[in-house]
């Protein structure tokens, strides 16, 4: 498994400037988002994802509609 960066954003504003930094969404993106039911540390063991950095987004209340306004 390639070396990365574990970011844990303290809220939504946070992880999306982190994302931001991506240079893009699509497949070998840089940066990739670990939520629940995520097969991501699997594909990374087999080097198929390989991000430098992951997202860990599971603790942010994105069940809410609180963080879209």
């Amino acid at each position: 498994m390639k070396t990365f960066e574990f970011v844990r954003p303290a809220d939504s504003a946070a992880a999306i400037a982190t994302a931001a930094q991506s240079n893009t969404a699509q497949q070998g993106a840089d940066v990739r988002f670990l939520a629940g039911g995520t097969t991501l540390l699997d594909l990374m063991k087999l080097n198929v994802e390989t991000p430098g950095r992951v997202l860990d987004i599971n603790r942010l209340p994105l069940d809410t509609r609180a963080h879209l306004v």
